[in-house]
């Protein structure tokens, strides 16, 4: 099983996200735990610097307290060099910046003036392909991980 947690502070796109993760955990056989978190804080909270987690979506800009998506990562890294970090946000300007945390990926949500654009669907589409390819390569990597991890036991 590979456990997810999100941490974003828009509920909409938590919930299209878990709906997408546990479609695509449906149909490949491969079962995923998701836990969302509303603020950093939050989740700095209720993991208490042991993250339970193989990947953690974060949102570069979450509103609902006062830890940024970046710094969240930075904490994160302060205890754990292993767990999978992935931005989904609206801030392409922070691409760059991922890469000092070691985020595997930096994925534009689908933005909200493009509800307004004839082509919705296929914008919604191609975020949310982009978001299940990600986790069908994170799978992966968990799967070689753990195998490599029991390998350095043995």
């Amino acid at each position: 099983m590979i456990h997810i947690a999100i941490c974003d502070d828009e509920p909409a796109l938590t919930e299209l996200v878990e709906r997408l993760i546990g479609r695509w955990s449906g149909v490949h056989d491969r079962p995923c735990l998701v836990r969302a978190f509303a603020s950093g804080e939050e989740l700095l909270f209720e993991t208490a610097g042991s993250y339970p987690f193989d990947l953690i979506l974060l949102d570069i800009d979450l509103g609902g307290g006062n830890l940024g998506g970046l710094e969240l990562a930075g904490r994160i890294r302060q205890t754990d060099g292993q767990v999978a970090l992935a931005f989904l946000t609206n801030h392409p300007g922070y691409v760059f910046a991922g890469y000092e945390v070691a985020a595997l990926r930096y994925l534009m949500k689908p933005v909200a003036e493009a509800t307004s654009q004839p082509n919705t669907h296929t914008t919604t589409m191609l975020a949310s392909t982009i978001i299940i390819g990600s986790i069908a390569m994170l799978w992966d990597r968990v799967l070689i991980s753990r195998e490599n991890t029991r390998a350095l036991k043995e």
